[in-house]
């Protein structure tokens, strides 16, 4: 009896080792999986960090090579310029020396009578020729040539949408009219302008491929009628109030609103232009004055 005892307890013995054994073989296993998942989110996140840095050493090779592109783009356009400077006769660079060398003499500023601005605009009228009578000898006319006159200077553009006609008509005539390269056409663009336009286009390069679009850009950025429009009576909407016995105050508001109705005019926005708010509001600036 004594004997089974001892044997029975060995057995407990045994059992509760194999359970312990088990246990720490579980343990042991669960650390070891772990251990491998912890080696794999490693492994992952030093492959996302190659994978980055690879994507990040390849931009900026992109990067340089962009760079390299524009400005082979810009010498080769200005290469071309030069060339067209000794060929051409016409070249852009005669186009642009047309109006460099203006007097700074200022008129002075004619007498004003204080009356309706819109009264000033309707009286304009435009000189009108005598001709000749029997007995006179008509005289001749002799063009004068180009560097008689004084040369014109290319404004730049800041993406304000008030300039854009006087600009663009501009830079119409001066550059997208010259007998020059669109790789030329291009760097001229990128040159004449700034702020919220040159960031706008900025990232068109100076290829000649890109030149139609980047006008488009700026024009539809920029130059569609509607914010023209919407400049050009703010502009009216917004100027100061007139000074009593002030020509000079009358004067300016005149120009305002005679540039108004010509841009009103221009865009064919004729109900604008006629309709009773704008009408009253400039009738009413006009009376501040008499």
């Amino acid at each position: 009896s004594k004997s089974s005892g001892k044997g029975a307890e060995v057995r407990a013995k045994a059992f509760a080792a194999e359970l312990k054994a088990k246990q720490l073989m579980e343990e042991e296993e669960k650390r070891k999986q772990e251990l491998e998942k912890q080696l794999e989110l490693e492994k992952n996140v030093a492959m996302a960090k190659e994978i980055a840095e690879r994507a990040k050493l390849e931009a900026e090779e992109r990067r340089k090579v962009q760079q390299a592109k524009d400005e082979w783009m810009r010498l080769r356009a200005e290469a071309e310029i030069l060339e067209n400077e000794e060929d051409n006769p016409e070249s852009l660079s005669n186009r642009l020396r047309d109006f460099e060398n203006e007097t700074n003499d200022k008129e002075q500023p004619p007498t004003v009578h204080q009356q309706s601005p819109l009264k000033i605009i309707t009286e304009k009228s435009a000189p009108v020729k005598k001709l000749p009578s029997g007995n006179s000898v008509p005289s001749i006319y002799v063009q004068p040539s180009s560097n008689n006159l004084p040369r014109l200077k290319l404004t730049t553009f800041d993406g304000d949408s008030l300039k854009w006609p006087d600009w663009s008509s501009m830079f119409k005539s001066m550059v997208g009219d010259a007998n020059i390269s669109l790789n030329a056409k291009m760097q001229h663009l990128q040159n004449s302008v700034t702020g919220k336009a040159k960031t706008s286009i900025e990232g068109y390069g100076y290829s000649g491929d890109s030149y139609n679009k980047a006008m488009s850009e700026l024009e539809s950025r920029f130059g569609k009628p509607s914010l023209v429009i919407k400049a050009t009576l703010g502009k009216l909407r917004t100027f100061n109030r007139l000074q009593d016995n002030d020509p000079e105050s009358v004067r300016s508001y005149s120009d305002v609103v005679s540039t108004t109705v010509w841009t009103l005019s221009r865009f064919g926005y004729v109900s604008d232009l006629n309709a009773e708010a704008n009408l009253s509001f400039v009738n009413e600036k006009g009376s501040e004055a008499s």
